[in-house]
């Protein structure tokens, strides 16, 4: 405070389980040098921060294929355990149409699913098994 600039900070009550960010700086007035302290409990905030972590490690690092597309059917995250299923990188694959993804034996089947799913009018679940691009196989359930 020796600057006059105001300091920002955040402070951890263990005792309470509480985190609190605290804002202080100068108010003069007629030479009296004074200083005013907000604190404001940002506890809400940090678990959530933190839980957010915890969920977005959760998804990078799962085995499991976890990929999001928009209403346009573009794929647009891709995951590790994508990568490691479908042999894309995130890099080859964001951007592209999830139908890349169909077997072309089964590409009618997943446009017809799409279709249906942007429609809002049911959820399915496609079972299929066919060759990835690596030469594996794989399950859809």
């Amino acid at each position: 405070m020796k600057t006059g600039e105001p300091l920002r900070f955040e402070r951890e009550l263990a005792t309470q389980g509480r985190v609190l960010e605290l804002y202080a700086f100068r108010v003069e007035d007629e030479g009296n040098r004074q200083v005013a302290v907000i604190f404001r409990d940002i506890t809400g905030r940090k678990r959530g921060e933190a839980l957010k972590g915890r969920l977005a490690a959760i998804v990078t690092f799962t085995d499991d294929a976890i990929i999001s597309k928009d209403l346009n059917c573009i794929i647009r995250t891709w995951n590790q355990g994508a990568e490691r299923i479908f042999g894309y990188s995130a890099s080859e694959i964001t951007g592209k149409n999830i139908s890349i993804l169909a077997p072309p034996s089964r590409l009618e089947e997943m446009r017809g699913i799409l279709e249906r799913i942007a429609a809002a009018s049911i959820s399915t679940t496609m079972r299929l098994r066919e060759s990835l691009r690596t030469g594996g196989r794989l399950t859809y359930r």
